[in-house]
């Protein structure tokens, strides 16, 4: 019988939510590949007018992650994630979880000082970024930030349709930079690591106590901290969204205008590939242009 004495939030819960939750010893991994295989051809995410199902997902993690693995990035390093919402974003996380890595979401708005601070204070060892952000803010601290050794660029129009990607870039709406050689440093970009490593499923195993992710705070009293969060951790979160939301593996379609890099919008994009749930990606919130449509 529940009793309300020593927890008194109780009452405030909705019928039929029960105040207990049983967690299984599994990490964020064992959901993902579950979320990426229970219906592959089921739509992924909607970006645009691109659309990537889950096959095409589950593909193209893997190939981030033999990336990863091929160029001696070991389980527990960390890649780093500065990117908005574009289905990069997505692929590179799965890859990063795939080959047991952890991941640290790194906000497009940083400041050259900024980033060299969460780049070294994580242990960064791979940036996954735009273009524009490596010519505008990456050029600025190369010698700042000695333990990054690769950097994967893209662009925002890679992704798009071919059309809008002509236009974008014709009538100059996509936001673009060069990309220079670094000293020490791999540069490579996204598309070449999609065409030029195999999608063999990857062994990055890890245990429900290893790190999935640092994420950090935003500052406002000193310099951001990084907070850790374990597979169990997230596991844990996803395990209680599901039984709180009634969510059913492969039958929701989830639209969300929360940046990736942040936490809430990080959970909520890694909860619905780990239920099979469709994305409808909104790289800038304030287009309401863009609009869920399965």
């Amino acid at each position: 019988m529940t009793t309300y004495d020593d927890r008194p939030w109780l009452k405030a819960y909705d019928p039929g939510r029960l105040p207990d939750i049983d967690i299984p010893a599994k990490t964020y991994t064992d959901a993902l590949i579950e979320g990426l295989t229970t219906d592959p051809d089921r739509a992924a995410m909607h970006f645009m007018g691109t659309t990537l199902s889950f096959r095409q997902l589950d593909a193209m993690s893997c190939r981030f992650a033999a990336f990863l693995t091929g160029n001696g990035v070991k389980p527990g390093d960390v890649v780093g994630l500065s990117l908005p919402n574009i289905p990069q974003f997505l692929i590179a996380l799965c890859g990063a979880m795939r080959a047991g890595c952890t991941v640290t979401g790194v906000s497009p708005l940083l400041t050259p000082k900024e980033l060299s601070h969460q780049l070294n204070d994580s242990g960064c060892r791979v940036l996954v970024t735009l273009d524009a952000i490596f010519e505008r803010v990456l050029t600025k601290i190369e010698n700042q930030v000695p333990g990054l050794s690769h950097v994967i660029t893209t662009s925002i129009g890679d992704y798009l349709p071919a059309v809008k990607r002509m236009l974008g870039k014709l009538l100059k709406k996509l936001p673009s930079g060069t990309v220079t050689p670094i000293a020490g440093k791999v540069i490579q970009s996204f598309k070449q690591v999609m065409v030029q490593y195999p999608p063999a499923k990857p062994d990055g195993a890890v245990s429900p106590e290893s790190i999935c992710l640092i994420q950090y705070t935003g500052g406002t009293t000193g310099l951001p901290k990084g907070v850790v969060l374990t597979h169990h951790n997230i596991f844990s979160n996803l395990t209680q969204v599901k039984k709180w939301t009634d969510f059913q593996i492969g039958q929701d379609v989830l639209c969300s205008g929360f940046p990736f890099f942040h936490l809430a919008g990080l959970m909520f994009g890694m909860t619905a590939m780990a239920t099979a749930s469709t994305q409808c990606l909104i790289p800038d919130p304030r287009n309401t242009k863009n609009i869920c449509k399965e």
